[in-house]
């Protein structure tokens, strides 16, 4: 039987919850953007000595603007060509699908990337991941009052900080980016995750398909003395499973 867009969603949303009440932790799912949020093109202008306007083109026609800031001057022409080569990589993706090509290509800068090529990946960069483009995803929150029974957490400073996080949101899709490219289950311990307010917690997540490609990623938020040997297989069978759910 087909799944329906729409029964997917629900496929997805419950996971959170299943993945909260089976580990006890708070669990955590971005969704797959919609196809409004496709990218149909990016242009840079120059705007003065240092800074650069990015102009977003989404699928939809929407357009977005984004001001950058960069230590080296760019021709018109390196921009143009910039503009070229990130087009070529990017064009009818989804953001989310764009960030995991990105991330993609720095990590495996080639010998035969030029610098017109690496400064397109690095404009791309600070566009769609270090700019937070709107890109609607939402990221599921569920059994964030999980997190008042365990005493490494039970300040209640901490928990107000970590709430507030929860609410706002878009630090832990940042570190939910970092998980696109992983193949399997990534763990964030304490200060791992590069955010202040997850010093005290560890997340465990890992990436899920639909027909072999990343859509979304998942996982729990807890303490840094959590289970790790029972959380992490639940994690990374979650995330099959899922891929499964969607793809039958």
């Amino acid at each position: 039987e087909i799944i329906e867009k729409d029964e997917k969603d629900q496929v997805v949303k419950k996971t959170s919850e299943y993945l909260s009440n089976i580990t006890e932790l708070t669990g955590l799912i971005s969704l797959p953007a919609s196809k409004n949020n496709e990218i149909k093109q990016i242009e840079f202008l120059n705007l003065s000595e240092n800074k650069i306007l990015a102009v977003i083109v989404l699928s939809n026609n929407k357009v977005e603007n984004k001001i950058l800031s960069f230590n080296k001057k760019f021709s018109d022409s390196d921009l143009q060509q910039a503009s070229n080569y990130l087009n070529s990589l990017i064009s009818n993706k989804s953001i989310s699908s764009i960030r995991k090509v990105i991330l993609s290509e720095l990590n495996q800068v080639r010998k035969d990337m030029n610098t017109i090529m690496l400064s397109a990946i690095n404009l791309g960069k600070e566009v769609f991941i270090d700019k937070e483009i709107q890109s609607q995803d939402e990221l599921l929150i569920s059994g964030q009052t999980k997190l008042m029974q365990f005493e490494d957490l039970s300040d209640v400073n901490k928990l107000k900080t970590l709430f507030e996080a929860f609410n706002e949101k878009r630090n832990i899709l940042s570190l939910f980016d970092k998980s696109i490219t992983s193949d399997g289950v990534k763990i964030f311990i304490g200060s791992e995750s590069g955010f202040n307010v997850l010093d005290d917690c560890s997340v465990v997540s890992a990436p899920y398909k639909f027909e072999d490609d990343v859509i979304g990623v998942l996982g729990v938020i807890g303490p840094k003395r959590m289970a790790y040997d029972r959380v992490i297989p639940i994690v990374d069978v979650t995330a099959r499973l899922l891929s499964e759910a969607l793809k039958s």
